[in-house]
């Protein structure tokens, strides 16, 4: 519902009403069916009736001082049309035929097209169009524009716009995942570039966990007893394995009784069983194995079948028993931390946040850690028969948050005595006795003599980029150089590659082919300058598994994309595909993103309060961190917060790249601010 307006006794509301079908927005609409609808709300009986409607849609109503008539925009063959009704007779008639477009495609979020009014007298309707105020009266006649101008000035800001390097031989990893501190704290496991590797934290080369046979490793988590290592391996073929190791990489044994979807097993206190969790496929990766998904144990010695545990569900783990499991639901509109027994029965709801994303019970069942905001915060746990309200805000219990700029692979070390998550290539420790100081009830500040901590362990692996060797001749193709206006076409073209670099271009005969080259005739073929998609969208994984190979990454470079830019993605998931690609693992264009936007609107997994320009730092240097290229400046409210991103890009010279939302004035006001792109057409 939208543009409401009174009619001029007052006694009733007109305002136009989306009426395609279902809840949800759609996107390509076709307009030349109705989107919108005019109606009519009668204040005193609280009728409603379709006052204009048909092909094309009726929006932006102006009822007449009079009464007599309904001026309104339609489209006709997808062009914009003044109409007026005269709403005695009920005749429609088109009196003006040069509107701006109007916006019903979109989410009109502030009306389909400007206001318009009539004249006092009835006689004629004062508009706007082609950035002009104009007036027409009511019978089509007398189209004039009303001269208006104003005196003023505007500043613009000037973006950021940092230099991007598309190459270079080595590069070192941003964003390792599934960071696990063991019980002692003194050794760390996590995924990069599709294996795992094992660190000591107080310093030392990462090593590979295992041997190399092909699979990716994903989900690591140690036994309370330090000796064994859970993770799920992973292949395209295969699909998933729940599989188990000896700390120094020996005794590799699979676990799972079946393929299948897999994704974060955790040992019991006891060490003798693995919780898990186990989906499905079917889009990116194969929709075999994902019958019957849920929640699942298994004996970690393995030979036995797995029991499910429930139906739905994630993120299974333990606090300091083994005959209960902590797993997280989405009930409410909230995420809710339960507990049921290892049958699945005796439930019971331990905690709920509307904004929460994730809860860990401390290994003595006496803390939480919950995430929010990309940021983790510790309140204590006492397993009361209340619900525990929890967020960033804080309710009735003292909530400490944890983290500086985010984090995100949360976990317990040492008995509960230490909590440890990452941010980007860094893994950060804290004591628990920090935390939870002598708090009032509901104050959320961070307590007295804790600060997060500013330096941490490098998860960091430096790697060399995947570069094909030897020279290869491209011979007999029309080649588009892009040289001229014209093209720069050469017909019967040689193109000489050298590595990963075009080292000659011309016509036959003009062009020496190196004796040492591998020729290829491409006659009858046409070749161009690879492809940069500079706002492409496409799944680089499913619930943080990147699959071995992506067919949305591979379409793209069927079509000749090499370079893609994705201004909205999952950072844990296109982060490590970009890396993926540089080191060779995967085959994809080269892959440059925002990772998750900045966004204004209260969904708990993308919700990023801005309400300072420390706020937009933080969120900045986050996303930095995590191997962000840019930043998407997403629909915050209000325009001072859209502003304190743009000036948290400047302070860390990183692009931002706005998303319009389709108002014409915001995207007016998102270039004066200075953002480095707006991402989509102005309306």
């Amino acid at each position: 519902l939208g543009e409401p307006t009174f009619t001029p006794d007052g006694a009733a509301i007109y305002f136009s009403r989306d009426t395609t079908p279902g809840g949800t927005f759609q996107y390509a609409q076709n307009s030349n069916q109705q989107l919108f609808a005019i109606e009519r709300y009668d204040l005193r009986t609280g009728e409603r009736t379709t006052a204009a409607s048909g092909p094309g849609g009726s929006v932006r109503p102006a009822p007449s001082p009079d009464g007599r008539y309904l001026a309104f925009v339609r489209r006709e063959r997808a062009k914009s049309n003044l109409y007026v009704k005269d709403l005695k007779s009920g005749e429609e008639r088109k009196i003006y035929d040069n509107l701006d477009q109007d916006l019903q495609e979109t989410w009109a979020i502030t009306g389909v097209y400007p206001n318009m009014d009539w004249t006092p007298d009835s006689r004629s309707i004062v508009f706007w169009a082609g950035g002009k105020i104009r007036r027409v009266n009511a019978d089509g006649s007398g189209a004039a524009e009303i001269p208006f101008q104003v005196a003023d000035s505007r500043d613009v800001i000037d973006p950021p716009r940092p230099l991007v390097n598309a190459y270079a031989d080595t590069f070192t990893t941003k964003l390792p995942r599934f960071a696990s501190v063991s019980p002692d704290g003194r050794r760390v496991v996590f995924e990069s570039l599709g294996r795992l590797y094992l660190k000591d934290v107080n310093g030392g080369a990462p090593r590979p966990l295992t041997a190399q046979d092909g699979d990716f490793q994903l989900f690591p988590s140690w036994s309370r007893d330090g000796g064994r290592i859970v993770f799920v391996s992973w292949n395209d073929q295969r699909l998933g394995e729940i599989r188990t190791v000896a700390a120094d990489g020996s005794g590799v044994r699979t676990v799972s009784d079946i393929p299948g979807h897999y994704r974060r097993p955790r040992f019991s206190p006891d060490g003798r069983t693995i919780v898990y969790e186990r989906g499905g496929g079917g889009y990116l990766t194969s929709d075999a194995w994902s019958e019957d998904p849920g929640l699942f144990r298994i004996a970690a010695a393995g030979g036995q079948p797995a029991v499910r545990l429930t139906r739905e569900g994630g993120n299974p783990h333990f606090g300091a028993l083994s005959d209960r499991v902590y797993l997280e639901v989405n009930e409410d509109q909230k995420l809710k931390l339960i507990s049921v027994d290892m049958n699945g029965k005796d439930r019971r709801t331990h905690a709920q946040g509307e904004l929460a994303t994730e809860y860990q019970v401390s290994p003595r069942g006496d803390h939480i850690a919950f995430r929010e905001n990309y940021n983790i915060f510790v309140t204590p746990f006492f397993q009361g028969a209340k619900t525990l309200d929890v967020s960033a805000k804080g309710q009735a219990m003292p909530i400490t948050k944890a983290t500086g700029d985010g984090g995100q692979y949360l976990n317990w070390t040492a008995d509960g005595q230490n909590l440890a998550w990452s941010l980007g290539p860094t893994l950060y420790t804290a004591a628990t006795s920090s935390f939870i100081r002598a708090l009032p009830a509901g104050d959320s500040k961070d307590s007295p003599g804790y600060a997060a901590p500013r330096t941490g362990t490098s998860l960091a692996i430096s790697a060399s980029a995947d570069r094909p060797q030897g020279t290869v001749a491209l011979v007999g193709a029309k080649v588009v150089t892009m040289a001229n206006d014209a093209g720069g076409i050469i017909e019967d073209g040689v193109v000489i590659v050298e590595g990963n670099r075009i080292r000659a271009v011309g016509r036959r005969g003009e062009v020496a082919v190196p004796a040492s080259a591998q020729t290829v005739d491409v006659s009858g073929k046409t070749i161009i300058p690879g492809l940069i998609d500079a706002h492409a969208h496409g799944a680089q994984g499913e619930d943080d598994l990147v699959p071995q190979q992506n067919w949305d990454a591979h379409a793209h470079l069927a079509f000749g994309v090499t370079t893609v830019h994705d201004p909205s993605s999952t950072s844990s998931e296109i982060f490590p595909a970009a890396e993926m690609q540089r080191a060779g693992v995967i085959l994809a264009p080269r892959t440059f993103s925002t990772g998750e936007i900045v966004y204004g609107a209260r969904n708990a997994g993308r919700y990023a309060v801005i309400d300072s320009l420390d706020d937009a730092l933080a969120h900045v240097r986050r996303l930095k961190a995590q191997g962000a290229h840019s930043i998407k400046n997403y629909n915050q409210p209000r325009r001072d917060q859209r502003q304190q991103v743009v000036a948290a890009g400047l302070r860390e010279n990183i692009a931002i790249v706005a998303e319009g939302g389709s108002q014409f004035n915001m995207d007016m006001a998102l270039i004066a601010d200075g953002n480095t792109t707006l991402e989509h057409n102005i309306p």
